[in-house]
């Protein structure tokens, strides 16, 4: 197989970040979370149990938010939150059935429990069950032939299951992008996230929420931070002790951020749009706007690498919730950021893979393949990234079951 692999190298980038992170917490990364966990463990059901994965995506989940009332040290969820359970899984093989809304039901309350300590989940969460099995375009009805999508979702035997074949097929006519080395801004706002939710910052701050949102922007040597960081009512008993320990947060972060990077210089900000004379404050009773009418949807959120930044190239297509085995935007997001690290490791480049698919073509052969490395290409180098990316493609099975394993 001779694979489409085009090179290209360019001078340095500007020295601009603009990096965000949306907390576990956050509406859109609820409904991610929730997908790729119903894949997940759907996928492993059907492993488990027929020895390969049927088709499925569960990449629309969406989230109604209920609604809340707060005051100093008390609050009450008085209208629940709703998740939509948007999708398609394959509800079984012949005249085997598949659990399928237990498993999916199962998933949503584990992971709502998980980003929500004090959330009453049997009470104030309704999930809408919109599954469907519709097989979707490309069957053509011709009297005395089948096609082999006709029961996509619903098939009668393994021989009928797509996903089975040895040369698995794309899905989708499709981008996605990888690069290495992480940027400095990018691993600002991943160790500042880390610290805000470690256990260590929960069992000291209790009073802090799930649903955080960091927002840096870096030129140079200067970092520009701001947090909205949601406090929980039951354990907020004045505005005074909020105006405190607002104040006692900002000075942490600031002298955290200070300590880990010394020759940058920050400031910080943090729940900008408060008003203490209305009040008007991010204060909440589960430590989310989920409880208070903000809405989610999947693929609004961070992106795989777990940010969102502006300023580097960016894989537009949702990666939660779609199907491990042949849906490139999770496949070739995998795939292309390893390539990019490994290129990376071997060159000491910056460097950008983009892989574009073409729906039907084999996942192991994407249409386009194009590498760009920021500096100067030394010689042989080129022929030492086609073979890592060659490398890389040749085994996708492995791809899905690193995708699959739990946490």
């Amino acid at each position: 197989m001779t694979l489409n692999i085009s090179i290209f190298s360019e001078s340095k980038k500007a020295d601009v970040e603009i990096v965000e992170i949306k907390g576990a917490g956050h509406p859109d990364t609820v409904c991610d979370t929730i997908a790729e966990e119903i894949s997940k463990d759907y996928s492993r059901y059907c492993l488990d149990t027929f020895g390969f994965i049927l088709p499925h995506m569960i990449d629309k989940i969406g989230v109604l938010g209920g609604l809340s009332n707060c005051q100093f040290g008390k609050g009450e969820i008085v209208k629940p939150i709703t998740i939509l359970l948007n999708g398609r899984l394959s509800k079984n093989l012949g005249d085997r059935e598949i659990p399928v809304e237990q498993i999916a039901l199962a998933t949503i309350k584990t992971v709502l429990r998980r980003i929500f300590l004090l959330l009453n989940v049997d009470k104030h969460v309704v999930v809408q069950n919109n599954l469907h099995y519709s097989r979707g375009p490309g069957v053509v009805l011709v009297p005395g032939q089948s096609n082999e999508r006709s029961d996509y979702y619903t098939p009668t035997a393994p021989q009928g299951v797509m996903h089975a074949r040895k040369d698995t097929v794309c899905n989708d006519t499709s981008v996605v992008v990888g690069y290495a080395p992480e940027l400095i801004g990018e691993k600002i706002a991943r160790d500042l996230e880390a610290m805000l939710f470690s256990c260590q910052f929960k069992a000291s701050y209790p009073f802090v929420g799930t649903d955080i949102k960091i927002m840096l922007v870096r030129m140079g040597k200067q970092v520009s931070i701001t947090c909205c960081i949601p406090f929980i009512c039951i354990y907020t008993p004045s505005l005074e002790f909020y105006k405190a320990q607002k104040e006692m947060l900002s000075k942490l972060i600031t002298n955290y951020l200070q300590t880990g990077y010394p020759e940058f210089s920050f400031e910080i900000f943090l729940n900008t749009r408060d008003n203490y004379d209305k009040p008007d404050l991010y204060l909440t009773v589960i430590g989310s706007a989920i409880e208070s009418g903000d809405e989610g949807l999947v693929g609004r959120g961070n992106r795989s690498n777990g940010v969102i930044n502006v300023t580097a190239p960016m894989t537009i297509e949702a990666y939660s919730g779609k199907n491990p085995v042949h849906h490139v935007a999770k496949i070739y997001s995998f795939i292309s950021q390893k390539i990019a690290q490994e290129v990376y490791v071997k060159s000491g480049l910056s460097v950008e893979v983009y892989l574009v698919s073409q729906m039907g073509r084999s996942i192991h052969d994407p249409w386009k393949i194009i590498v760009k490395v920021i500096g100067a290409l030394s010689a042989g180098l080129e022929a030492e990234i086609s073979e890592i990316v060659a490398l890389n493609l040749r085994d996708c099975d492995a791809v899905t079951m690193a995708l699959i394993s739990k946490l």
